[in-house]
């Protein structure tokens, strides 16, 4: 065999030996992080675990424990720690065959319905989820902190279009989102039907990025937290662009603000929280063939204001049958101003207020 038919030979193997070293070393990476991960959670929940379970173990098992002489250096030290009162004179030391009784008697059993608790709730609101159709964030800023003028350029514009691959740009007005926004030239920035891709990480489908003179808008289809991602390129973006020295495009952030809306199957019938006096004033206006379906939109203001009505801004709750769903399905579209995480522990919370008892007394 030539030389000439060998060589592609090798570099083949080459180029897969490189591939296989590189995947190795991921996988190492990654480990690596998990184990790191697990090590800060458990050194995190340590000083919250142990007092409880060390007095539980003193309590029920006192023949096992021998007071040892410790000096205040020793006592100080275990105290920042919070293992132990700071008042002690005192503490108590475990032979290894008593700590392994605790163990198994008071601290792991305690820990495990803990996490057992919290696992069956988690799963609870996966059962729960049926989509995340928009997670929406809105990053705040001061008056002028938005330089508008310089976003409207040309240059910029593109920039944002082709790091997003937005397939709509616009100088124009933005949709009110958390706020009607302010009237201004130019009005604003719109970019619609984007993407973020990151190597290594999940895609993120951009429904909107919005430039208003006091706020920017990022619209995801998933969770809010993507929006996070969003905001940081789009930071390093208009960070890389020079403009006049002390005239930076973006000001200081003031703060962040939430709405989320989720697609939720859910066992309980909302219906049945219509009351019996409200149901037998509405259902003479229904047909025989005809339901009561609610649609229940709650606001939240100060105590001493007028009500202002559903006004574009203010936190507003919504849930309602999900449009082009039978009413059996107990499928329901829920809107509130949440992250998409906090969203679904809140209806979490709602299916269990209308549970089985709560539908019994709704009658």
């Amino acid at each position: 065999m030539s030389w000439w038919q060998v060589v592609p030979e090798v570099l083949l193997l080459a180029v897969a030996t490189v591939a296989w070293v590189r995947e190795i070393r991921r996988q190492r990476e990654k480990r690596a992080k998990v184990r790191a991960s697990a090590e800060q959670n458990i050194k995190a929940s340590a000083p919250q675990l142990f007092p409880t379970a060390i007095a539980s173990m003193i309590a029920s098992a006192p023949d096992l424990w021998n007071p040892v002489p410790v000096n205040v250096n020793t006592i100080a030290a275990w105290s920042a720690l919070r293992l132990y009162p700071s008042t002690a004179v005192q503490f108590q030391s475990l032979t290894p065959l008593a700590a392994s009784r605790w163990a198994l008697s008071a601290g792991v059993p305690s820990r495990v319905t803990e996490l057992e608790s919290q696992l069956a709730e988690l799963q609870q609101r996966l059962d729960l989820l049926e989509a995340v159709t928009v997670g929406r964030r809105s990053y705040e800023y001061g008056l002028d902190r938005i330089r508008l003028s310089v976003i409207c350029t040309d240059r910029v514009l593109g920039a944002i279009a082709e790091a997003f691959h937005f397939q709509v740009r616009a100088i124009a007005t933005p949709p009110a989102t958390f706020a009607v926004p302010d009237s201004t030239s130019p009005p604003g920035a719109i970019f619609q039907n984007g993407q973020l891709e990151d190597q290594g990480a999940p895609l993120v489908p951009i429904r909107g990025l919005y430039f208003e003179p006091r706020r920017i808008v990022v619209d995801i289809a998933g969770h809010n937290e993507l929006a996070e991602r969003v905001h940081v390129r789009l930071m390093d973006i208009l960070a890389g662009i020079p403009v006049e020295e002390g005239q930076p495009i973006m000001g200081q952030l003031r703060s962040r603000r939430d709405y989320s809306e989720l697609v939720v199957r859910m066992a309980s019938d909302l219906s049945t929280t219509i009351s019996p006096g409200l149901r037998d004033a509405l259902q003479p206006a229904a047909d025989r063939d005809q339901i009561l379906v609610p649609a229940v939109y709650v606001t939240i203001q100060p105590t001493a204001d007028d009500y202002r009505g559903l006004v574009i801004g203010e936190p507003i709750y919504s849930i309602q049958q999900r449009a082009g769903t039978p009413a059996e399905a107990h499928e329901w579209f829920s809107g509130a101003p949440l992250d998409s995480r906090e969203h679904l522990r809140y209806l979490t919370r709602l299916e269990r207020a209308v549970g089985p008892d709560e539908r019994a007394v709704a009658g």
